[in-house]
């Protein structure tokens, strides 16, 4: 895929990911660094901001666009209903296999 720079990036989910990214890694941190100076912790933390949004921009202005959590369980739900009530599209189309000794499909046993 090219650059295509009228490809909407939106920022908010951006922002919105690594918000909860920061917090969450906060929390483990400060638990762990119990004691300690967590000067650097947030130094870290508050980098990888720009680092975050700046390659998801990136990959976005290419092409890439992740799902959402509801538009990965809307297939699911959609091909699990179809599957088990019809077969695979592959298997409906496949002709019948004459039945032969190596295949043990004979009626008669010996």
């Amino acid at each position: 895929m090219a650059w295509d720079s009228s490809r909407p990036v939106n920022y908010r989910r951006l922002l919105k990911e690594w918000a909860i990214y920061a917090a969450i890694m906060m929390a483990i941190a400060l638990v762990l660094l119990r004691g300690r100076n967590p000067a650097g912790l947030i130094a870290g933390v508050v980098l990888s901001l720009p680092l975050y949004v700046g390659f998801s921009a990136a990959m976005a202005k290419l092409g890439y666009q992740r799902k959402t959590l509801s538009e990965m369980r809307t297939p699911r739900a959609s091909s699990a209903s179809t599957s088990s009530g019809t077969s695979s599209p592959a298997a409906a189309g496949r002709a019948q296999v004459k039945p032969t000794k190596r295949t043990n499909a004979s009626t008669r046993r010996r």
